[in-house]
């Protein structure tokens, strides 16, 4: 079944090389059913957050991890530089320069000391459910304004308060406009 999916947006799509308008084309004549992540669409997207990600990936194992991710995810062959940075990475702790997977040299540690998991849970699946009901609410009516009654009424329905509604929205925004900054969104660090 892979090589079937493989095999027919890899014939006709290179999501490396594609414009929105070509993967929107290849998407339309795709076979392929319409969650499948490797339809071209999706795959063209996830070669624009990989690329997206590529400054950070130089420096943080953690954004390395995340494109192989995607790359996994959307049935898409790693660019070179991914595949260089992934294996350099790992190497260092194959080839004992590297102690732990959380090494720097390796992938880091994924959380600043002090972050609480069921915090960073709460926040991720929080984001995302405050992002569609606020798109659903302006949806059905477009001249509603974004404003604190807005998250307010969303973050009651979701058992939040307006000031995280409010925080938890333009974390989503900020992620789905720049891929690249999702590890700050998640409570992740930077390492320089």
């Amino acid at each position: 079944m892979k090589m079937e999916k493989q095999s027919e947006s890899a014939a006709v799509f290179n999501p490396w090389a594609a414009t929105f308008d070509d993967a929107m084309a290849a998407n339309e004549a795709s076979t392929l059913s319409f969650g499948d992540p490797t339809r071209p669409l999706y795959q063209w997207d996830g070669a624009q957050c990989v690329e997206t990600m590529r400054a950070g990936a130089q420096v943080n194992g953690f954004d390395v991890l995340a494109c192989v991710r995607i790359c996994a995810n959307h049935d898409l062959v790693m660019p070179e530089w991914l595949a260089f940075a992934f294996i350099r990475r790992y190497d260092a702790v194959l080839n004992c320069r590297a102690l732990s997977w959380d090494d720097p040299a390796a992938f880091g540690k994924p959380y600043p000391e002090g972050k609480h998991l069921s915090a960073l849970r709460k926040a991720r699946v929080n984001r995302s459910a405050v992002w569609n009901m606020v798109n659903s609410i302006l949806a059905a009516n477009p001249e509603r304004a974004i404003d604190k009654g807005l998250f307010e009424e969303v973050g009651k329905e979701l058992g939040l308060g307006a000031t995280l509604a409010d925080k938890y929205y333009y974390q989503a925004k900020r992620r789905l406009l720049n891929p690249a900054k999702m590890g700050n969104i998640a409570g992740l660090h930077k390492r320089k």
